[in-house]
């Protein structure tokens, strides 16, 4: 929706954003908690400035920290206000204030598992599973779904996740009140601890 009226929004230009074939990979990493990858070189931060110095798009990126460290950013405090006057804007808002948590950016450079790396700060344990992104989008759309059908029904294709309508009755539902965010989260981490998908569960995909 954001993407078809504005096409320069910048979540438009992230190709792991508009993907439809993306997966979500769960990771045991274990730090040894002497964070400081904030672009202040601070242990922690509410703001974090990403770095992928090969964009696509071609896109040129001011990347910070210039550190090895690891940086993590408290979710629900890392906008303080929308950044921008759309509807879609208030939605990302309203997205990092409902279930909060915490970002962690594992640099390159500190991967304890690379012989090369001179600031050992993170390894990967396990990777515990990899799942289509579509079949946990899809049992947390039920999940939405399941609490507002009256407004997707009422929508021309109630089937059309891409619709304006959809989408529309998805985030007002979402931030309306009504869902309880922690069987939300109880859905999302369903699909990895299952299979079935009678229990909200994703078969797992080769590693």
């Amino acid at each position: 929706m954001a993407c078809r009226e504005d096409p320069n929004w910048i979540m438009c230009k992230n190709a792991q954003v508009l993907d439809r074939d993306s997966v979500y990979t769960k990771t045991i990493v274990e730090a040894d908690g002497s964070f400081g990858g904030c672009p202040s070189g601070d242990r922690t931060c509410t703001a974090y400035g990403a770095c992928n110095p090969v964009d696509p798009y071609g896109d040129t990126w001011k990347c910070r920290p210039t550190n090895n460290y690891m940086g993590v950013a408290n979710i629900s405090q890392r906008y303080p206000q929308p950044q921008g006057s759309t509807v879609w804007d208030m939605w990302k808002y309203n997205a990092s204030k409902l279930i909060g948590g915490s970002w962690f950016s594992t640099q390159a450079g500190g991967n304890c598992d690379d012989p090369s790396t001179t600031t050992c700060q993170w390894r990967v344990v396990e990777t515990v599973k990899t799942v289509n992104a579509t079949c946990v989008n899809a049992n947390l759309h039920k999940a939405v779904i399941g609490v507002n059908p009256r407004c997707f029904s009422a929508c021309p294709d109630p089937a059309d996740i891409r619709s304006n309508c959809w989408i529309s009755c998805f985030y007002s539902t979402l931030f309306g009140g009504a869902v309880n965010v922690e069987k939300l989260v109880d859905v999302w981490l369903q699909g990895y601890e299952s299979s079935d998908p009678s229990e909200n569960g994703c078969p797992p995909l080769p590693l």
